[in-house]
C-alpha cells in the first residue's frame, strides 16, 4: 500500500510563474525532514519523470 498526500488547489502569483520560467519552466516539489515544525518544502530544477503529476502551464511547470 502506498500513500499519496493530496495538496488543494493552490494559487501561483504571476512572479512565481516568471520565476519558474527562468530557472527553465520545470520546478520540483518535494517535502523533507527540517524546518521549524519537523517538514519543509524542497524545491528544485528537474525534467518531467513519466510518473510525475504536472501542475500548471506550459512554460511554468510543477511537478
Amino acid at each position: 500500500m502506498s500513500e499519496k498526500t493530496q495538496f488543494t488547489p493552490f494559487p501561483v502569483s504571476g512572479t512565481a510563474i516568471d520565476q519558474i520560467s527562468t530557472v527553465g519552466g520545470t520546478v520540483r516539489i518535494d517535502v523533507e525532514q527540517g524546518g521549524c515544525c519537523g517538514w519543509t518544502w524542497a524545491f528544485s530544477r528537474r525534467e518531467p519523470a513519466s510518473s510525475d503529476e504536472i501542475f500548471g502551464c506550459p512554460g511554468a511547470v510543477l511537478l
